[in-house]
């Protein structure tokens, strides 16, 4: 992983919060991880990854794939094929394994869902801070 890469990684996780949670994550039904902060975040955080790291045109490409609760997982794989995955700590807190085995497909983001503009702006307003 190079050090941009790891940098935004960082600072993506760091600006996850339940404020952020979409329907059905937010609301509960979907929650079976209460007490883990990245459960339900990873669609919106890879996204925020995604676009931060130059989506497409950069060779970021972004995964899904169905984990063994029955719930879809995103990540970023970067153009040299690493695994960028914001919330892979939901499932090495519980010691579920990760779905990035071969029912991982390719996924897109249609348009920038609320919770990636707000995250993408805790990261811009963060790196701004380090200045």
């Amino acid at each position: 992983m190079n050090e941009k890469e790891e940098k935004l990684l960082f600072l993506v996780k760091q600006s996850l919060t339940s404020d952020l949670l979409e329907e059905p994550f937010s609301n509960g039904k979907f929650n079976t991880r209460p007490n883990n902060k990245f459960f339900g975040h990873c669609f919106s955080a890879s996204e925020a990854l995604y676009r931060l790291l130059g989506e497409k045109e950069s060779g970021y490409k972004v995964k899904r794939a169905v984990d063994c609760t029955n719930s879809p997982h995103y990540w970023v794989l970067s153009p040299t094929n690493e695994i960028l995955d914001a919330t892979v700590d939901q499932y090495h807190s519980i010691g579920n394994p990760v779905p990035y085995g071969n029912n991982a497909k390719g996924s897109s983001y249609r348009f920038k869902s609320r919770a990636a503009n707000e995250i993408i702006k805790r990261v811009e307003k963060l790196l701004e801070d380090e200045c």
